[in-house]
Protein backbone atom coordinates (compact mmCIF):
# COMPACT_ATOMS: atom_id res chain seq x y z
CA UNK A 1 0.00 0.00 0.00
CA UNK A 2 1.13 3.87 -0.84
CA UNK A 3 1.05 6.91 0.83
CA UNK A 4 -0.38 10.59 0.03
CA UNK A 5 2.79 10.70 -2.19
CA UNK A 6 3.26 7.32 -3.69
CA UNK A 7 5.92 6.02 -0.75
CA UNK A 8 5.63 2.03 -0.23
CA UNK A 9 4.70 1.60 3.53
CA UNK A 10 5.32 -1.64 5.48
CA UNK A 11 5.00 -2.53 8.71
CA UNK A 12 6.90 -0.77 11.47
CA UNK A 13 6.98 2.42 9.05
CA UNK A 14 7.03 5.50 11.10
CA UNK A 15 4.52 8.12 9.01
CA UNK A 16 2.71 11.47 10.21
CA UNK A 17 -1.09 11.45 10.39
CA UNK A 18 -3.82 13.50 11.74
CA UNK A 19 -6.17 11.62 14.25
CA UNK A 20 -10.14 11.94 14.37
CA UNK A 21 -11.12 14.76 15.88
CA UNK A 22 -7.70 16.29 16.42
CA UNK A 23 -6.36 19.61 14.75
CA UNK A 24 -2.79 18.86 14.46
CA UNK A 25 -0.11 16.21 12.98
CA UNK A 26 1.59 13.65 15.51
CA UNK A 27 3.72 10.89 14.70
CA UNK A 28 2.78 7.18 14.49
CA UNK A 29 3.94 3.53 13.35
CA UNK A 30 2.42 1.43 10.57
CA UNK A 31 0.81 -1.16 12.88
CA UNK A 32 -1.45 -3.18 10.28
CA UNK A 33 -3.04 -3.19 6.61
CA UNK A 34 -6.72 -3.57 6.09
CA UNK A 35 -7.68 -4.20 1.97
CA UNK A 36 -8.58 -0.16 1.76
CA UNK A 37 -7.10 1.14 5.10
CA UNK A 38 -3.92 1.47 7.13
CA UNK A 39 -4.12 0.67 10.91
CA UNK A 40 -1.60 3.07 12.97
CA UNK A 41 -0.75 3.26 16.52
CA UNK A 42 0.72 6.21 18.93
CA UNK A 43 0.87 7.05 22.36
CA UNK A 44 -1.50 10.03 23.68
CA UNK A 45 -1.40 10.61 27.52
CA UNK A 46 0.28 7.63 28.79
CA UNK A 47 -2.09 5.33 26.49
CA UNK A 48 -1.52 2.83 23.21
CA UNK A 49 -3.42 4.17 20.85
CA UNK A 50 -4.43 2.91 17.15
CA UNK A 51 -6.82 3.52 14.63
CA UNK A 52 -7.84 3.06 10.59
CA UNK A 53 -6.45 5.51 8.71
CA UNK A 54 -6.95 6.00 4.46
CA UNK A 55 -3.73 5.53 3.16
CA UNK A 56 -3.92 9.33 1.47
CA UNK A 57 -3.76 10.87 5.18
CA UNK A 58 -0.74 9.14 5.80
CA UNK A 59 3.14 10.48 4.94
CA UNK A 60 6.27 8.13 5.83
CA UNK A 61 8.89 9.67 7.16
CA UNK A 62 12.45 9.39 8.68
CA UNK A 63 15.12 7.80 6.52
CA UNK A 64 14.74 5.68 3.98
CA UNK A 65 15.24 1.47 4.38
CA UNK A 66 17.82 -0.07 2.82
CA UNK A 67 16.62 -0.96 -1.03
CA UNK A 68 14.20 1.46 -0.91
CA UNK A 69 13.74 4.47 -3.36
CA UNK A 70 14.12 7.60 -1.99
CA UNK A 71 11.49 10.80 -3.03
CA UNK A 72 12.72 14.37 -3.21
CA UNK A 73 9.93 16.77 -4.08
Amino acid sequence: MKDFIGQELVVGDVVVTTPKNYRGLIKAKVVAFTPQKVRVGYRWQGHDVDYLAENTAVVRVGAPTVGRPVWYP
